[in-house]
């Protein structure tokens, strides 16, 4: 194994690690480059501890589904605030906006809603608490309170969710994607909130495209070919990720990106090493129910090939057999990317 592939190595390591210290990253990288093989030993097992050790804090907290740091200390804020108000109830409000703190820190905050989605804290926008926002919707259409108080009215005394949705992200002239998670929460007098907090920028986790394909199979299982037409609801589009419904012959049927095409023939369709992406899935989902696969594209507007993945489900629909999908680009590894952290991916405060 050459010494490029090592850096590389490393380098992807620390990527799945998500370590956010940019000045620890560069110096393990760089250390790993250098002809030192005793160096290279200790820096392994330091790494290997360290990545238990990540690990290990991540199943503590329930976060280990997730493979991102940012997305972690997303569920792990909302998990911490839910559980103080469920123990103190609206007295936690106080320190929820207090800032720079462990609950209020860059664009990081706590947000809560009554299930009939009146708003009753929200310290970035506090002109928004004690109006009812259940018709808010974002630029597509999206009904966001709709969809966090929804988390709210589950059964599960400690039901969570994600929403995601455009939101207007004041230093730029567009809406971004914020992913926001949500906790419901009951109170000690028995009050039922929806609790939650939000990333601007956030990365695709794996989790989140196959939750949407499994709750787009899930609705053709229940309403059959009628919920095709459902499927073009900006809904079911997940931070620029789409639903796509193909036949056993590599056809989309169901196809948001190119709606006027469907149904499209992509039987043929090679990545840019010329890997046949659709039959490749296909040979596989012939022996299991649901695959992953990774594959290289070029981003639109771009000539270097990133990756990509795509996962599949397979679903028996009026007697044909037909699969349920989505694909996203994969966060360039460090090696190849400028430092660009988003002001909410900022280290909170100790």
């Amino acid at each position: 194994m050459g010494v490029v592939t090592k850096c590389d190595l490393i380098s992807v390591v620390i990527e799945i690690a998500e370590c956010s210290n940019c000045a620890v990253k560069n110096a393990v990288r760089k250390a790993w480059c250098r002809p030192r093989p005793l160096l290279r030993i200790l820096l392994t097992v330091a790494l290997a501890i360290f990545s238990f050790a990540l690990q290990a804090r991540a199943q503590a907290l329930g976060t280990s589904v997730y493979m991102y740091e940012d997305t972690r200390r997303l569920v792990s804020l909302v998990s911490d605030a839910a559980t103080l108000m469920a123990r103190k109830g609206e007295a936690a409000f106080a320190q929820f906006r207090v800032p720079n703190s462990h609950w209020m820190y860059g664009d990081c905050y706590v947000f809560i809603y009554t299930v009939d989605g009146t708003c009753v804290f929200q310290p970035e926008e506090p002109t928004l608490v004690g109006k009812n926002l259940i018709e808010m919707r974002d630029i597509a259409g999206r009904p966001i309170v709709r969809g966090i108080t929804d988390v709210a009215r589950r059964p599960e005394p400690d039901a969570s969710g994600w929403v995601f949705y455009l939101w207007e992200d004041l230093p730029r002239l567009s809406p971004s994607w914020k992913a926001t998670y949500i906790r419901k929460v009951v109170t000690p007098d028995h009050k039922v909130y929806a609790l939650g907090a939000g990333l601007y920028h956030p990365k695709t986790e794996r989790v989140f495209v196959k939750d949407n394909v499994d709750k787009a199979v899930q609705l053709l299982s229940q309403v059959g070919q009628a919920g095709m037409e459902r499927l073009h609801d900006p809904s079911f589009t997940v931070l620029d990720s789409y639903i796509f419904v193909m036949d056993a012959h590599g056809r989309f049927l169901l196809d948001p990106v190119f709606p006027t095409l469907e149904p499209r023939d992509k039987w043929a369709f090679t990545d840019a090493v010329g890997v046949p992406v659709i039959q490749k899935v296909l040979q596989r989902l012939s022996g299991q129910e649901d695959v992953w696969m990774t594959y290289l594209e070029a981003e639109p507007g771009g000539r270097t090939p990133s990756r990509k993945a795509i996962y599949v489900r397979k679903i028996r629909l009026g007697g044909e057999t037909l699969y349920v999908g989505s694909d996203f680009f994969l966060p360039a590894p460090v090696w190849m990317k400028v430092e660009n952290e988003s002001r909410c991916h900022r280290d909170p405060p100790t």
